[in-house]
């Protein structure tokens, strides 16, 4: 049964269920060993819940099979499993899955080696003035001959060549790909690897047997 009190002061004929032998006529005379008067052991409750008897369970260990008997004159200790505490490991662990961002903060390097040939179409213009009558060869555009009328004439001419340097200044726009098809090994670690607690709440109160 359960007791609330002074455990020093238990009922005459009744002893604590704290695994040692006592004389089941004198509950003070108790050790951890057995003895001519020291016949009686109780079973060892100190810290545990107990789990009612169940030969067909068919967990881990069959725990529940054995509710030992020595306190009847048997030879069995009781059954006893369990933690107050418990590390997980990684089987013990729900299915899961992480998100994370494979493209990251990162940038390219883009270089340009030729400008490319192209070509400058170029514009030049000329006037040639007017030489009056009155002036004989040699003149500004002839060495001899008689007067000549030169009229005012304007004209442009244009051409294009090829073969213009290609360092000149100028812009290239350039677009790449920041996240084509690849594949990512990630290794992270997390957690401490410590232990928590297994217990539902409790009360504590002392386990006493008759003798």
């Amino acid at each position: 049964m359960m007791w609330s009190g002074d455990i020093s002061s238990l009922p005459f004929g009744w002893a604590l269920c704290d695994g040692r032998w006592y004389n089941p006529e004198d509950n003070t005379d108790r050790a951890t060993t057995s003895s001519g008067t020291r016949t009686f052991k109780t079973p060892d409750l100190r810290g545990r819940f107990i789990a009612g008897y169940d030969p067909e369970y068919d967990g881990a260990n069959n725990a529940y099979d054995n509710p030992g008997n020595y306190s009847t004159g048997g030879t069995s200790t009781g059954d006893m499993d369990g933690l107050a505490s418990v590390t997980l490991t990684t089987a013990q662990i729900p299915a899961h899955t992480h998100t994370m961002n494979s493209a990251g903060n990162h940038g390219h390097t883009i270089t340009v080696t030729s400008g490319g040939t192209h070509d400058h179409e170029l514009t030049i213009s000329r006037r040639y003035n007017q030489i009056p009558d009155n002036v004989n060869g040699p003149g500004l555009f002839f060495t001899s001959g008689p007067d000549v009328d030169v009229d005012d004439i304007d004209y442009v001419t244009s051409y294009t060549r090829g073969n213009i340097g290609d360092d000149g200044s100028h812009t290239h726009t350039a677009s790449a790909s920041t996240a084509s098809a690849h594949t990512h090994t990630i290794t992270s670690s997390g957690g401490s690897g410590g232990s928590h607690e297994n217990r539902p709440p409790f009360y504590v109160l002392a386990f006493i047997i008759k003798l």
